[in-house]
This record gives structure tokens, C-alpha cells and sequence, in this order.
């Protein structure tokens, strides 16, 4: 590709970086490619290329191409690291004028050298460098290089937070349009719908159709993160979510299941209804509209409407099928290993030890108590967590070893959920028919 057009490519791949780096790589990642290929199609004589893309910036920065495509992603990725979620659009810009920079000095000081050096010492430094990089990364894969890791407590949190192994062991199908999760043969064809707080237990649906295959239903999932499975519900943060929900709620009505299994992130949702401060601000991003108005789940009253929708949902549906009501587990900071980890980002850094249990927040058992009498009014069978987790007023975050049983602040680990969480058997598994005599 000549510089200059894959200058302009990584151009619109910054830009895309900075307005979409939550869906990368997704529909924006078109951009630079179609733009790229454009670039090329038209061919030197084309006017862009010959007036735009020839004058010297766009040929500079075609010429600093391959170090930025180097510099750009370490730089975004260890911004993510420092702020711990998607940076701001104003930290990724501030790390693509980095990368430039970081770019232009790699280019100037070290590729042009390199380029044009006859030195075989130049080439043999280089290969050695290479070498290095191999041999630190298979140290690091295979443990005998841990880094500045020095707390070996450390590795026993940091594989809590990996361990997410949804949608390992389930199969991609299409059901009337719509992309789900399929595991299992049996006769009853059960629909789980809602959001992570869902797929988390997808662990558990494997494990059983390893140790009980001839009683585990046929199981799909329909799921979208962050997004709750209550139509009129909006989420201004997920354009997707609509979309998907609506989706698995005309999946939900229709002949094609026996059951249905709702369950989300309800604490996420439904704890906080008061007028959002700067704490909360980040969090009011959700809101019922009743076809003429926007009543935002914080201060507008949007919690109570949506909380009613589901109940009439479930009621419709209790009088046809099968209807299940996940409650939620216990979510905060203080159930999240990742809360734990202590020390500088350049220095060492130790893990403090989480104690076995948690309080329950006030707030939380409140609104699952209201869940519970959600269920029971509409006819839908609970399936409630809590007795697994918690006793009166503390729940588990940790085995008595320490050992996480909490993926993060809101989730609970696959490891913990393929052997303990065994109150969701009853909506995925059936007792088989007994065979003739």
C-alpha cells in the first residue's frame, strides 16, 4: 500500500479509536479499509490522491504509518489499564498525539538508520531484540516470569477475574431470526433471557450436560450485556440493546419454547432512584418511555414503570408457559477481587486478602425481597440465589482460603458457578420419563 493512502487509512482509524473504541473491531473498523481501498482503486492520477493525499502532511504521516500502527495500541490499551474501563474520548486523543510523536521519533531515529544501514551488527541487534521478545513472552506464558507481581496471593485473584467462560460449550443457532446459545437434547425447550447476569451461569448448563445429559433441557440462550429484558426499557449508552431485546421477547411469546427464564442485573438497574450526583452520574443512563415521554430510572420515576412492565410481562406469559424469575446475587466493590489489589502502577503490587463474607447492601435486599413478590404475584417460579450465597445479612465473596468466588464486582466466577450454583438446576434441567416395563 503507498504511504500516503495508508496514511489516511490510519487517519480515520484514530478517529474511529476516539468515537468508537467501545465497538472496535466492529462497523467502524469499515472506515479505514474502505478508505484505504479507495485510495488505492483511484490511483495516482485520482484528485484526492494527486492534491490531498500527496501534499506533504498526508505523505508524512504515510511515511510515520508503520511505527504509529506500533506506538497507537499500548498507548490505548494502558490508558484503559490506568482508568480501569473504555478511557475517555479526551484520554484517547491525548494517547494518539502520543503515539504521533512516539512515531515520528521512531521513524527519524530508528527506521530511516535501520533501513539504510549496510552494518551487519544492525541486523544481527535487531534479531537479538526479536529473539528477547520471543523468549520473555514464552517465559510469561508458561509462569517462570511473573513480573512485578511479587504477591503470590496475586495469581489466585487474577485468575477470579479471567474466569468468564461464557459461551464456551455452546453453540451458535438462529431461532426465527434471532442468534442464540443452544446446548442440550431434551424435550423441554427453555429460553434464558436477559443480560451477563445470565450468561454467567452458562457454566453451570455445560457442566450439566457433562455429569446429567439425559435430563438437561433444551437450553438457549438470548442474551445482551447491560441490557435488561423489560420491553420500553432504554439504555442511551447501548444502541444494540432494543434491538436485541426486542428480539428475545418475541422469542419469549412465541410456540417455540415451553419456558422462559428472565433474569438481569436488577441491582445494576433498580437500586439507585434517586436524582443522580457526581457519584451516580456515570450510572443514569437508563430510562421506561411510555411511548411520549422519557422517565428516567433515576429521579423521574422510570423504575417503578419499568418493574410494572415486567410484572405484566411474566404475568402474560405464566398463562401459557412456564415462567422463571432469576433474582439477583449480591453486586459492590466489596464482592469484586479486582477491589483488593494494592500498590503503585510502576511498582509492586501485593493483593489484600478478602475475608470469607460481605454485608448484603440494604438497598439490595430491599429490592429483591420486591423481586420475590413480583414473581409470586405474576405466577412466575423464583429461582433465588441467595440461599447459596448468604446468611441474613452476609454473603460469600470468598472461600475460606480466600480464594474469590467473584469474577468482579458484578458477576460470579465460571469455576464457582459450574459447582455451587445449583439452584438454577430447576429451569434447566427436567426429570427423564421413566422408561416401559
Amino acid at each position: 500500500m503507498p504511504s500516503r493512502s495508508r496514511g489516511v487509512a490510519l487517519i480515520v482509524l484514530g478517529l474511529c479509536f476516539i468515537r468508537g473504541g467501545k465497538a472496535f473491531p466492529g462497523f467502524w473498523a469499515i472506515l479505514p479499509t474502505l478508505g484505504a481501498f479507495f485510495c488505492i482503486a483511484a490511483g495516482p492520477s485520482g484528485v484526492l490522491n494527486r492534491y490531498v493525499l500527496a501534499s506533504r502532511p498526508m505523505v508524512w504521516v504515510g511515511l510515520i504509518s508503520y511505527p504509529l500502527y506500533l506506538w497507537h495500541w499500548p498507548l490505548l490499551s494502558y490508558a484503559r489499564i490506568i482508568e480501569g474501563d473504555l478511557p475517555s474520548e479526551g484520554m484517547r486523543a491525548l494517547m494518539l498525539a502520543i503515539a504521533f510523536v512516539l512515531a515520528w521519533l521512531t521513524y527519524r531515529f530508528a527506521e530511516r538508520h535501520a533501513r539504510r544501514s549496510e552494518n551487519p551488527a544492525v541486523t544481527a541487534a535487531l534479531t537479538a531484540v526479536m529473539v528477547g521478545f520471543v523468549l520473555l513472552g514464552l517465559l510469561a506464558t508458561t509462569r517462570y516470569y511473573v513480573g512485578r507481581h511479587s504477591d503470590p496471593y496475586f495469581v489466585k485473584t487474577a485468575a477470579a477475574a479471567k474466569d468468564w467462560a461464557y459461551p464456551d460449550g455452546l453453540n451458535p443457532i438462529k431461532v426465527d431470526g434471532e442468534v442464540v446459545m443452544q446446548i442440550g437434547h431434551g424435550k423441554r425447550r427453555v429460553l434464558l433471557f436477559g443480560d451477563s447476569h445470565i450468561e454467567q451461569y452458562g457454566p453451570r448448563a455445560v457442566e450439566l450436560s457433562k455429569t446429567s445429559p439425559d435430563t438437561l433441557d433444551s437450553l438457549s440462550f438470548a442474551t445482551w450485556g447491560a441490557c435488561p429484558p423489560i420491553p420500553n426499557v432504554v439504555d442511551e449508552g447501548n444502541s444494540v440493546c432494543a434491538e436485541r431485546r426486542d428480539g428475545g421477547m418475541r422469542l419469549a411469546v412465541s410456540d417455540k419454547f415451553d419456558a422462559v427464564v428472565f433474569g438481569g442485573c436488577w441491582n445494576c438497574y433498580f437500586t439507585e432512584t434517586g436524582k443522580p450526583d457526581a457519584k451516580t452520574a456515570k450510572a443514569d443512563r437508563y430510562y421506561f418511555f411510555d411511548g411520549k415521554n422519557k422517565h428516567r430510572f433515576m429521579g423521574g420515576g422510570g423504575v417503578d414503570m419499568a418493574l410494572a412492565m415486567l410484572e405484566t410481562v411474566l404475568t402474560n406469559l405464566a398463562k401459557h408457559k412456564q415462567v422463571y424469575l432469576v433474582l439477583d446475587h449480591p453486586t459492590s466493590n466489596g464482592f469484586g477481587p479486582e477491589e483488593f489489589v494494592k500498590g503503585g502502577r510502576l511498582g509492586d503490587m501485593t493483593v489484600g486478602r478478602m475475608s470469607p463474607t460481605a454485608p448484603w447492601d440494604a438497598k439490595q435486599k430491599a429490592l429483591h425481597e420486591r423481586m420475590r413478590q413480583i414473581a409470586e404475584r405474576s405466577g412466575a417460579i423464583v429461582i433465588d440465589p441467595i440461599p447459596t450465597l448468604c446468611d441474613k445479612d452476609w454473603c460469600r465473596r470468598a472461600d475460606a482460603d480466600a480464594t474469590p468466588i467473584y469474577k468482579d464486582a458484578g458477576h460470579l466466577r465460571a469455576g464457582y458457578v459450574r459447582k455451587f450454583a445449583t439452584f438454577m438446576d430447576p429451569a434447566m434441567t427436567s426429570v427423564p420419563a421413566a422408561a416401559p416395563r
